[in-house]
């Protein structure tokens, strides 16, 4: 695990940690219904932070997400390109094929690399701009929802 939003990996850790508890304790959902952004319902779904701030709490894993979205969030500074093609897709009311897993190197060269990624994507209804407008804005890592 790496930094990230500027939390090291161990505070990164410790509210994994914490929300895995959570959910052994049958606080919270191990996974949301569906992705926050494009509305995706299947495949590989998670839960991100954009603060690991202590005390934990609702902040801790409060964007649902599908892997794709999961991804481009955590790449969106080394790849501003690949960032501002996936808001443009998500902004046209389109959202990638769901992964059936989570897969680092095929994510990776698929999305990453310098071919354009138009052949995995499918129309949708459910996607929410405002997410990664916010997200970009600071609004989760300010604690301001």
């Amino acid at each position: 695990m790496n930094s990230y939003n500027g939390f090291t990996p161990a505070q990164r850790m410790k509210a994994l940690q914490w929300s895995k508890q959570q959910v052994a304790l049958g606080l919270r959902d191990k996974k949301p219904e569906s992705c926050d952004i494009c509305g995706q319902r299947n495949g590989f779904l998670c839960r991100h932070s954009e603060n690991y701030s202590e005390p934990f709490g609702d902040h801790i894993g409060e964007l649902g997400l599908c892997y794709i979205c999961h991804m481009m969030i955590h790449c969106r500074f080394k790849n501003p390109d690949k960032w501002a093609s996936y808001k443009k897709t998500i902004a046209e009311n389109m959202r990638y094929v769901a992964y059936k897993g989570a897969n680092w190197l095929r994510f990776k060269k698929e999305f990453l690399s310098k071919h354009e990624i138009f052949a995995f994507v499918e129309p949708s209804s459910d996607n929410n701009i405002d997410v990664i407008n916010k997200i970009e804005s600071g609004y989760y890592l300010n604690g301001t929802n």
